[in-house]
């Protein structure tokens, strides 16, 4: 099966996108995160589709900033 994200790469919630998640492990379409710089924290679980790269996040921004300038 494959893992859109691999474990120990650095992810965000799409909902709410404002703390970095480290995958830790990945089973059955689920990945198990701990949020970044506090590991004594339980893990958390998200299927797939609720979780995206850093990447993904800054170029989301970029694109609402630029139709907010451009919608005027």
């Amino acid at each position: 099966m494959y893992n859109l994200y691999k474990e120990g790469e650095i992810v965000v919630e799409r909902i709410r996108p404002g703390q970095n998640l480290i995958v830790s492990r990945c089973s059955q379409n689920l990945y198990y995160c701990r949020v970044q710089g506090n590991e004594k924290r339980k893990e958390l679980v998200y299927s797939e589709y609720e979780l995206m790269t850093t990447s993904q996040q800054i170029i989301k921004s970029d694109t609402a900033i630029y139709k907010t300038q451009h919608e005027s």
